[in-house]
């Protein structure tokens, strides 16, 4: 496989296959089964026992599918926001290397300038302070994204293990409806079956009523025939 075909679904997928057979997933390992550089492999490699983490901190009741989609928008939308803010400080980066190679020409330039008048001096002191100030920015600025970056992924976890609270407590109340659902037509049943017997003993009672006054109306016969 070419190292541009891989990704972190079929990293995925060969650390499961490592799990499988035993053995603890590696960067060695993984590469003997997908190939890849070791970097990219590493940073799959973390980003996985990251997901591993947060799977473990989720509901045991979802199924698995669910578990692998959630594990997987999260690993996507995690490493979208790490690439984005990892470009930023990429950026910063490139300018504190700037301004510390620009720093260190002026420097050098100060030191070949020390005969001149002390105007000169005074204005090549303003750059240099000026420069130092752009680097202690720029890297005060590439914390602050650090930050950042730590705080979205703390956020997008909270994220994920509310929805799953929320599923879970919508699953419940499913489950309790549908009991609630099945007692009430066990309810009805008996009354159904309740009424039907108060129809009969209705019936039974009004065949005695007439039987007797069939009875009732004999024996006055016989009566005046006596």
């Amino acid at each position: 496989m070419r190292k541009d075909q891989i990704t972190y679904a079929t990293f995925i997928q060969a650390a499961n296959e490592i799990r499988a057979e035993g053995q603890t997933p590696s960067v060695r390992l993984i590469r003997a089964k997908i190939g890849g550089s070791n970097s990219t492999l590493l940073g799959y490699l973390q980003q996985w026992r990251n997901d591993a983490d947060l799977a473990a901190s989720v509901d045991d009741n979802i199924s698995e599918t669910l578990r692998q989609a959630i594990l997987s928008e999260y690993g996507r939308v995690t490493k979208s926001m790490r690439d984005h803010l990892e470009a930023q400080l990429s950026q910063e980066r490139a300018q504190n290397k700037e301004a510390g190679l620009l720093l260190n020409e002026a420097e050098n330039r100060i030191s070949e300038l020390e005969s001149l008048s002390e105007n000169e001096k005074e204005q090549h002191a303003t750059i240099t302070l000026g420069l130092e100030k752009q680097l202690s920015a720029t890297e005060e600025k590439a914390a602050e994204l650090g930050r950042q970056v730590e705080k979205l992924e703390a956020q997008w976890k909270e994220s994920i293990i509310a929805q799953e609270s929320a599923r879970t407590e919508c699953a419940k109340a499913q489950l309790q409806l549908e009991r609630a659902d099945k007692s009430s037509a066990q309810a009805e049943k008996k009354i159904v079956e309740l009424e039907q017997k108060i129809e009969k003993l209705q019936e039974a009672a009004h065949q005695a009523e007439l039987r007797a006054a069939v009875a009732e109306a004999r024996e006055g016969k016989i009566t005046k025939s006596k």
